[in-house]
């Protein structure tokens, strides 16, 4: 009898991170669909392609998401978010990101950066994007060096704080150094970096 209670606990936490993954990857890929319809039309007829009604269809997305996720976060909670998996929790952490709702984007700060501390599945990639995300849409410096301005001429860093210091801010999250990741999109995307912090 014990081990038929421990088997029908077992199962029912796996059935339930089964669902709650399955409905982040569903949010994720309407997530993508719309930028990918975004990014195609761009493509094919430029920028002026990209009309009034797809932006709104795009920030609709968005905005739905974000209310399925706090939905799911009040009624799983964060920590049934995080022992999901990585498919799930790299979801999780993009649709907290295209999040239009800055508010809810700092209360996920706060608990992500939490969660990296005790090695709750959460990276230093994921906290560092989200965070220099906001700061840059609250017209702040960044503190990691991940935006970006991508031009024809090559890349260049969105305005950072305290320049001097990045590096060593990245290394304590785990992160390489902005030299490093100029070197990986160079290599992924052929852009070159221009001015580079030291």
């Amino acid at each position: 009898m014990r081990y038929l209670i421990y088997f029908i606990a077992f199962f029912s936490f796996t059935t339930s991170a089964e669902s709650v993954k399955d409905r982040l990857v569903a949010l994720e890929q309407a997530d993508q669909a719309v930028r990918e319809k975004v990014r195609l039309t761009v493509q094919m007829r430029g920028v002026q392609g990209v009309t009034p009604e797809l932006i709104e269809q795009h920030n609709q997305v968005d905005r739905d998401n974000t209310i399925a996720l706090k939905a799911m976060l009040k009624s799983e909670g964060l920590n049934a978010i995080l022992a999901s998996g990585d498919i799930a929790i790299d979801a999780f952490s993009l649709i907290v990101q295209h999040s239009h709702d800055q508010s809810f984007q700092l209360t996920m700060i706060e608990q992500l950066h939490q969660a990296f501390q005790k090695d709750a599945g959460i990276s230093g990639v994921q906290l560092a994007l989200l965070t220099d995300r906001v700061l840059v849409k609250q017209k702040k410096k960044q503190r990691y060096g991940t935006q970006v301005d991508i031009k024809v001429d090559g890349v260049s860093f969105k305005p950072i704080e305290n320049p001097s210091a990045v590096n060593a801010r990245r290394a304590e999250l785990g992160l390489p150094t902005l030299k490093a990741y100029c070197a990986e999109i160079n290599e992924k995307f052929n852009y070159d970096c221009k001015e580079i912090p030291d």
